[in-house]
């Protein structure tokens, strides 16, 4: 079976990167694609506006905006913003380097050309440009160097591209879409204070009049939630985690402002491109099996296990996009988050939910289910946790859950990865891996990531005993996984390399290699 036979639409199994191995050899997982956008970064595109001089326009120039969301000064002098018409010119970027820092928590504008008409200057700005963009449609990318783009009609994965954003009739965006179109009077702003990204151009701005430099976001005071009677901003909202998750494998909630989310601390991931903290509800309703009580917070808001926290904050179906994909042809389901804009301490030190233990008989013997119509398993809803092994993990997404004493079939890699059984008598191997007859078989296998980054150098028939605890989330290359915080110690089982007998005269010696793991395009 190749790849590209189950390429498009590729939600139908959600399976095509399921890739647990069966050998001894590394994995030979590709890479991820370019890079995204830095969904990290606290310096982020504020705000565009290329209506300046244009007629019925206030403001004399156009103008590109930047905001810094951390607590400390970045250094921008090896920095640019770039730009490129849209959308049948967008190819050649032109470029404004950058000098200097933005401070902390402030603003930092670079004027770009002036048009014929307005009546009133920008505020000072922090860098000139002559770059005189579109009033109504156009790219723009945030830089961390200063080398003109030539990534033509495709820039928002580009190495070094930090931020980036098509507004109007933009062909080229980050997310699902580029903004609403400005005019010659307003502007595509940032809409989630302060200034939190997404990574949706479509979601993450809006279109109003310009306001460059505006007053600095005002950070809310401290709350002390130990007092009484308890202040308002202490007590949960009227969402629950579980209204947020719902019954099927999209949020019900998603696009929409959540206010003071309930739930405790179970995990946090503080490395790489989706860092954050997972929580989960104490005492979720159990007459709803269906919907989960866990879910990712998406934010560099630092967060400890074990605390009380309210939550509130836009909800997200996201996708972890390669280069080219969509949503529509991408091969991975979604993975319902928060993006706060507001994380109130409530208490710490609470003791966290139990996590589900998972045997050898727990997941269902089914890989995916058949969706209503067409082929995309997200239409379904509301989820059956004990039909497929998709829709169970779907309803304890975000959730804790434990793995005791799991074999290896997939040996630990550099990318931090592990593939483990939970049906240890599923289709084994005498090595002790497991047989893939098809996408559907076997149904037990699990990828492991650790919050660490950080695996046993395990080889396939290895054992991980004890327990292996974290919460349930979603790999771009594996499906359904555990982001372990807890890793079970590595049993060597004494695996040994193979070595077939030397062919006679009249022989043929055989060698295969294991390929589905490339991409179409390798």
């Amino acid at each position: 079976m190749s790849l590209s036979s189950l390429s498009s639409p590729a939600r139908r199994l959600a399976a095509l990167a399921l890739l647990p191995l069966v050998g001894t050899a590394a994995l030979v997982a590709s890479a991820p694609s370019a890079s995204a956008i830095d969904l990290t970064s606290p310096v982020v595109i504020s705000e565009v506006y290329g209506g300046g001089g244009n007629s019925g326009a206030t403001l004399k120039n156009d103008f590109i905006e930047l905001y810094n969301n951390s607590t400390q000064a970045v250094d921008l002098s090896t920095w640019s913003v770039q730009y490129a018409a849209a959308p049948a010119t967008g190819t050649t970027y032109q470029r404004t380097n950058l000098s200097g820092s933005i401070a902390a928590k402030s603003f930092y504008l670079i004027q770009q050309a002036a048009g014929a008409g307005g009546t009133a200057d920008l505020p000072a700005p922090d860098a000139v440009g002559a770059i005189a963009m579109g009033g109504t449609a156009g790219k723009v990318a945030l830089v961390s160097n200063q080398t003109t783009l030539t990534c033509g009609g495709d820039c928002d994965g580009a190495v070094g591209v930090v931020d980036y954003v098509g507004y109007g009739a933009a062909t080229d965006f980050a997310g699902t879409g580029p903004t609403a179109a400005p005019s010659n009077t307003t502007s595509a702003q940032r809409n989630t204070s302060p200034f939190t990204n997404t990574g949706n151009n479509a979601s993450d701005f809006t279109v109003a009049a310009p306001t460059p430099k505006a007053p600095l976001v005002s950070e809310p005071p401290a709350v002390d939630c130990s007092v009484t009677p308890l202040p308002a901003e202490c007590v949960p909202g009227g969402k629950t985690i579980q209204d947020i998750q719902g019954d099927g494998f999209l949020s019900p909630e998603r696009g929409n402002i959540v206010e003071r989310v309930a739930g405790v601390v179970t995990a946090v991931r503080d490395t790489g491109s989706s860092r954050g903290f997972w929580i989960q509800q104490p005492n979720p309703d159990a007459s709803r099996p269906t919907a989960s009580s866990g879910i990712f917070v998406f934010t560099s808001t630092p967060a400890a296990v074990g605390d009380s926290v309210l939550v509130t904050g836009r909800v997200t179906d996201f996708y972890p996009l390669g280069t080219g994909e969509t949503v529509a042809t991408t091969s991975n389901l979604s993975i319902t988050e928060i993006t706060p804009t507001l994380v109130t301490v409530v208490s710490k030190g609470q003791t966290l939910p139990a996590p589900l233990v998972i045997t050898e008989t727990t997941v269902p013997g089914l890989y995916a289910p058949t969706p209503p119509s067409g082929n995309n398993i997200e239409t379904i809803s509301p989820v059956v946790p004990t039909r497929s092994v998709l829709e169970f993990w779907e309803a304890h997404e975000g959730m804790l859950v434990t793995v005791n004493d799991v074999r290896v079939v997939g040996p630990g890699n550099s990318f931090g990865e592990i593939y483990v059984t939970t049906k240890p008598a599923e289709n084994a191997t005498p090595r002790g891996g497991t047989y893939i007859t098809d996408y559907n078989v076997p149904t037990g296998r699990l990828l492991v990531m650790p919050v660490s980054g950080q695996v046993p150098p395990a080889n396939t028939g290895d054992q991980l005993t004890g327990a292996t605890t974290g919460p349930v989330d979603w790999s771009r290359f594996g499906g359904y996984m555990i982001a372990a915080t807890t890793l079970g110690e590595r049993s060597d089982k004494g695996l040994t390399r193979t070595i077939a007998t030397a062919q006679a005269i009249d022989q043929l010696a055989v060698g295969t290699y294991n390929v589905e793991n490339l991409a179409p395009g390798d």
